[in-house]
């Protein structure tokens, strides 16, 4: 073995090493842009419960609509508290308009 092939062998490792992890990375960023695009749903995801709406009203302050058996509930939500501003029935051509739909 000459001197440069025992330079080249580690180097040819570490270039393999650095790709695998490279693949993995993509591999990983892929997936996540997937599951954010498809809206991947957990299993202890609830259809009692579901955000009509929500807007950011601060940094970290929002109000958001949420439909509860045909009732709408406006929520105002910090990082440390949620309270219900205001109810009122859901509109009857959302609640009879079909999942999906706008």
């Amino acid at each position: 073995m000459s001197g440069s092939d025992a330079l080249t062998q580690p180097m040819q490792g570490v270039g393999q090493t650095l790709l695998g992890m490279a693949a993995v990375l993509a591999l990983i960023l892929a997936l996540a842009w997937l599951a954010r695009r498809f809206g991947v749903q957990g299993a202890g995801r609830s259809h009692l419960l579901k955000v009509v709406a929500s807007t950011a009203i601060g940094p970290r302050e929002r109000v958001v609509v949420v439909e509860v058996a045909g009732t709408w509930v406006v929520l105002g939500v910090t990082p440390t508290h949620v309270q219900a501003v205001h109810t009122l029935a859901a509109p009857l051509a959302h609640a009879d308009a079909a999942p999906g739909a706008a």
